[in-house]
């Protein structure tokens, strides 16, 4: 858990030979945007050589930063968010709208009470202090069986998830000062895994809070959570609502970790090499479509009925199930 790059670095060396040209760095990717509900092509820029992209949403404005790292915001493209033209820089920090997520949430963790960590480290942190900023004291701290990849804070409630490189995969919420969990779910026992050390067990679970709901990723399985209670909303198995399977088709190799972006009641899963269009009231699969970014990930942010993201010029078409079509 300690070191989550050179574990990478040993999976790369493993696949590599198998299929080198797969693995490649890419420098063809371009920019589209998509119509949120269908998953309709709407626009697309192709600018300067691109590999990794995230974004920034302000009003009128698409920031694109061309890098993988959602902290380095330099060399922006920056564009009609309507029409995918380039335009000219109107940011103002103040008039942010909305930031792509990361696949690693990184400190600051801020409680609704005040306390703190500034230094989490995925991976790299395994006791969680909290800091109270009015005395500079360690007020609370936290010990997780192994090194939480994930450490999420919402109002006086504290997500822990693991574990990469365990065969756990499990979200464990705390109350502010709390040594006992509110609740917890192992989503290997709630999705009727097999015993440990099985290849079957799911190893990873990657949470992300939007607005007052908890959405979880972990193998083919979707979740929405409730962060108060950990009641389960609904969940989806991705690969059986798409006719696919899990490995090659949503995960190639690389990293087994989504990222979510909501727009009203449509939510949109970015799987490794598949992005999905959900209800997110439900969960009903509204469209797919492969983005072609591969060994790379697609970053996308949904805003204004329209979800940007980065795209290989192979990418295929959006694909609407029969069922949903029809409603």
């Amino acid at each position: 858990m300690r070191n989550l790059a050179i574990a990478m670095l040993v999976s790369f060396a493993v696949v590599v030979p198998v299929a080198a040209k797969s693995w490649a760095p890419r420098t063809d990717l371009e920019i589209i945007a998509l119509d949120a509900k269908t998953g309709a092509l709407k626009w697309t820029h192709k600018g300067a050589a691109l590999g990794n992209a995230h974004f920034e949403v302000y009003p009128g404005l698409l920031a694109v930063y061309p890098h993988y790292d959602k902290t380095d915001k330099s060399n922006p493209m920056l564009l009609d968010p309507k029409t995918g033209a380039v335009v000219k820089d109107t940011r103002d920090p103040k008039q942010l709208v909305k930031a792509s997520s990361a696949q690693w949430i990184k400190g600051p963790i801020v409680l609704a009470n005040g306390w703190r960590i500034d230094n989490f480290r995925p991976g790299y942190t395994q006791d969680l202090a909290f800091t109270d900023p009015r005395t500079s004291k360690v007020a609370w701290t936290v010990k997780p069986a192994h090194y939480p990849e994930y450490v999420l804070a919402y109002k006086d409630t504290l997500l822990v998830a693991y574990g990469y490189l365990t065969d756990e995969a499990v979200i464990f919420a705390y109350k502010a000062g709390s040594k006992q969990p509110a609740w917890t779910i192992d989503f290997n026992k709630l999705l009727g895994k097999p015993a440990k050390k099985s290849p079957q067990r799911l190893g990873r679970v990657a949470p992300q809070i939007i607005d007052d709901t908890i959405y979880a990723q972990t193998g083919e399985h979707v979740f929405a959570i409730a962060p108060d209670t950990g009641k389960v909303l609904w969940r989806l198995d991705a690969a059986a609502a798409l006719g696919i399977k899990y490995e090659p088709d949503l995960y190639g190799g690389a990293l087994d970790i989504s990222v979510f972006t909501r727009d009203g009641d449509v939510l949109v899963v970015a799987f490794e090499k598949r992005i999905l269009g959900l209800r997110a009231s439900t969960g009903t699969l509204l469209w797919s479509m492969e983005p072609d970014t591969f060994p790379h990930s697609a970053f996308p942010i949904a805003k204004d009925g329209l979800v940007f993201l980065s795209s290989g010029p192979k990418r295929g078409t959006a694909i609407v199930p029969p069922k949903t079509a029809s409603r």
